[in-house]
């Protein structure tokens, strides 16, 4: 008799993990209806301000067309189980996508910038999958996550860095370049980040300062790491060869 309970309790618990299972799959079949998830979007600073104001949380997700786990975390039914809203955009489709990467440094796929109700940074993830999961329980309960490239200083300057670095980068695609010249200036105190070279040479080429442009111009470009010739290769191909994107954003 306590062989038959045993054995019955046994096919129950794994009958119940069965349909567990399945029923994951099957959720994770349904794209989530939360936020804009289109994978063909143009980042759009307005849009992402309209978001932040709809839930607790907007995870605004870097990602490539061909990138799987991307493709998965898009379609996942995860954004249902949180108060979290999804911006999902590919690096790949523009110059307004590719912004995100260079303005958080990012070299790994999918990683998720993190924003609250006030608009500011607060954590960042990188990859998807079940791991996910915890680190979002970590995130609306209060903790901080963090996975960055930044090296060298800590973590609470890094959530400044990236706070600034946005606002700069923001600036830059309104086109409001006295705003890109302050906080890029500012990020570029924490931390010398490609990007924010780029964005103060912009600054100075726009005023027609030929000799501080030259000298963002070459900072921007040389002593760098091999990641940072792979992760900003689109960009240092435009400045290595002199090309000044008159139809990228940013104009005045």
């Amino acid at each position: 008799m306590r062989k038959q309970l045993l054995i019955g309790t046994f096919l129950l618990v794994g009958m119940s993990m069965s349909l567990q299972l399945s029923a994951q799959v099957r959720r994770a079949e349904i794209p989530t209806t939360k936020g804009f998830i289109d994978k063909s979007s143009t980042f759009n600073p307005d849009l992402l301000d309209s978001l932040v104001k709809t839930d607790d949380f907007v995870m605004l997700i870097v990602s490539f067309e061909g990138c799987g786990p991307c493709e998965t975390l898009r379609t996942s039914d995860v954004f249902e189980l949180y108060p979290i809203t999804p911006y999902y955009t590919d690096r790949l489709l523009n110059f307004e996508n590719q912004t995100v990467p260079y303005t958080f440094a990012v070299w790994g796929f999918p990683t998720g910038i993190i924003f609250d109700r006030s608009g500011e940074i607060v954590a960042t993830t990188l990859g998807g999958g079940t791991i996910l999961y915890e680190k979002l329980d970590r995130i609306v309960s209060g903790e901080q996550v963090l996975h960055h490239n930044i090296q060298d200083i800590p973590d609470v300057l890094v959530l400044s860095f990236f706070n600034i670095s946005h606002k700069a980068n923001v600036a830059f695609l309104r086109g409001e370049m006295e705003s890109v010249h302050k906080y890029a200036a500012q990020a570029m105190a924490i931390y010398p980040n490609v990007y924010n070279r780029y964005l103060l040479y912009r600054y100075y080429l726009g005023k027609g300062n030929t000799e501080a442009a030259e000298h963002y111009l070459t900072l921007a470009t040389t002593n760098l790491s091999g990641m940072e010739e792979y992760a900003f290769r689109d960009l240092l191909k435009e400045l290595r060869g002199g090309e000044d994107d008159e139809e990228g954003a940013g104009k005045e």
